[in-house]
């Protein structure tokens, strides 16, 4: 598989207003993606947290090539000044899509705020033009080559230590893990906030190890008075 650098793309233009207020292009030689324009006859209003619209942008492509696709995306400087960012957060046209490409519109702003006013011609989002990997699906048994990462699910690795009752918890210094104790330890009956679970001691300086061990203790000795 190969993919060309330049493809063709064919766009149709649905909206003569365009004409004036800017073919799809690229603003230079090194912009990523092409502008899309609000192709409304009134201003839009669009409250904050108020449902998404759809606003039509006035064109419609083909690429008719099932190695690429075109992602519309905000434009940065409308999301972060004014809040306008897209209802699906990024937006993917399919190759053989043809129909007119729709932008949804999201007021992100508080409620309570000043709405959002789009102009008739307004530039509210862009569009860009992605390669797309298809590969070929196999299903096994069992995976070619296999892998000795274990599944992420914590970064704090699962309690080892036997556990002696709740109330030798103090005296023996344990922290039971949160994950698979089912009482609540001392220091956290008594308002005081401690980090349950076993500690890793890798990587961390000596002088900072001191210091917790210090605080441990410390916490030890308040709960026992």
């Amino acid at each position: 598989m190969s993919q060309e650098l330049n493809p063709s793309v064919e766009i149709k233009v649905l909206d003569a207003r365009l004409n004036e207020w800017g073919l799809p292009g690229y603003q230079s030689d090194m912009a990523a993606a092409i502008d899309l324009h609000a192709c409304v006859d009134a201003p839009v209003s669009i409250a904050p947290g108020t449902a998404a619209q759809l606003v039509p942008a006035g064109i419609a492509v083909h690429m008719g090539n099932p190695y690429m696709a075109a992602t519309i995306v905000p434009r940065s400087g409308l999301g972060h000044k004014k809040g306008l960012v897209l209802g699906n957060s990024i937006g993917v046209i399919d190759a053989d899509y043809q129909g007119q490409i729709m932008v949804s519109v999201w007021n992100r702003n508080a409620p309570g705020t000043e709405p959002i006013v789009i102009q008739p011609g307004e530039r509210i989002a862009q569009m860009m033009f992605v390669p797309v990997l298809r590969p070929v699906f196999t299903t096994v048994e069992e995976f070619s080559e296999s892998s000795e990462r274990a599944p992420a699910v914590s970064a704090r690795p699962a309690c080892t230590t036997p556990r002696p009752p709740p109330e030798r918890w103090l005296a023996s210094g344990y922290q039971p893990c949160c994950a698979n104790s089912r009482a609540t330890p001392p220091a956290a009956s008594a308002g005081i906030r401690v980090s349950c679970g076993p500690r890793s001691w890798a990587g961390i300086p000596a002088s900072r190890q001191s210091r917790r061990a210090s605080a441990s203790a410390s916490v030890r000795r308040r709960i026992a008075a």
